[in-house]
């Protein structure tokens, strides 16, 4: 749909805004930020995949840094209606991201932030009631979204796509070497550990303040994005553009670090490389699909952990 309605430039020109507006809400500089684009015109190959293919990863992106933008403090009650719309909008849009609400509610539950999650879900159900009325009058159909929801059933047929045809999953490589399906379970594995971190890093009542919470949402909305590309049994290559905000964040500029911290950052970098894809298949010339799934899959949990 993406591709359709939108001209070929505007994609690229929204995802160069949105890496400018997350780094700027991360305390990026302007070089850095910039800099950071470069590389990702240069190197990312999930990129060019996104635009040679015509796929809808980067305008996904646009939408997650606006919906960063409406969290940033101050947050009146129209940030939290217009965010909590857009998350609507945008899980209507795909539901590949269906796990970024998913692990916010479940952070605003853990901290007590009943008014922004009760508000955020309200204005998220309007988002989806108005994606069903605009997708009904685009297709001049009623029945359209009915016929999307009996058409679910063969997505796991969609979801068996092999390696060799460019399905960048690990439980789909589990699978192949294996024979056994693990996506289940593994989906399962890393939602319950997300939700084990965020309960242990849950701010006390008293050392709550605007910065911190802040940073937590953006934390938590960008493992969501993260956990459709590691846990989902089919990942096209374009899907890895969604570690875009994870990768941001886990650079994030911070005071020097020592010893093991340090180690945690340069860690950070080459996962970064690894997700951009060509300057690690140049040097190590893994020419093959398999080879690519090698430098992908684990530059993606290393992102995740981290």
């Amino acid at each position: 749909v993406g591709a359709v309605v939108t001209p070929s430039g505007d994609p690229l020109t929204l995802l160069l805004l949105s890496t400018l507006l997350i780094g700027w809400t991360l305390g990026y500089r302007l070089v850095e930020t910039v800099l950071f684009a470069i590389a990702l015109l240069l190197w990312s190959e999930p990129l060019s995949s996104d635009l040679r293919v015509g796929n809808v990863n980067a305008l996904q992106v646009g939408g997650v840094a606006l919906y960063l933008l409406l969290r940033r403090p101050p947050v009146p009650l129209w940030k939290d209606i217009g965010g909590g719309f857009l998350l609507g909008a945008l899980v209507a849009f795909k539901p590949t991201l269906a796990l970024v609400p998913g692990l916010l509610a479940l952070a605003w539950a853990l901290d007590g932030r009943w008014r922004t999650l009760l508000v955020q879900a309200g204005a998220a159900a309007a988002g989806v009631a108005v994606a069903f009325l605009v997708g009904c009058e685009f297709l001049g159909s009623w029945s359209a979204w009915g016929d999307w929801l009996s058409s679910l059933s063969g997505l796991e047929r969609v979801s068996d796509i092999s390696l060799a045809l460019g399905n960048f999953s690990i439980t789909r490589a589990v699978a192949e070497t294996s024979g056994l399906d693990v996506g289940p379970l593994l989906l399962i594995a890393v939602v319950t550990g997300t939700g084990f971190v965020l309960f242990w890093t849950r701010p006390r009542p008293d050392a709550e303040n605007p910065a911190a919470v802040f940073e937590r949402d953006l934390a938590v909305t960008a493992l969501g994005c993260a956990v459709s590309v590691v846990a989902l049994k089919l990942v096209w290559l374009h899907y890895y553009m969604l570690l875009l905000p994870l990768t941001l964040y886990v650079l994030r500029p911070r005071p020097v670090q020592q010893g093991w911290r340090r180690a945690v950052d340069w860690v950070g970098w080459l996962a970064f490389l690894a997700v951009l894809g060509r300057p690690v298949v140049a040097l190590l010339g893994m020419q093959t699909t398999m080879g690519w799934v090698l430098i992908y899959v684990p530059g993606a949990w290393a992102l995740l952990l981290l």
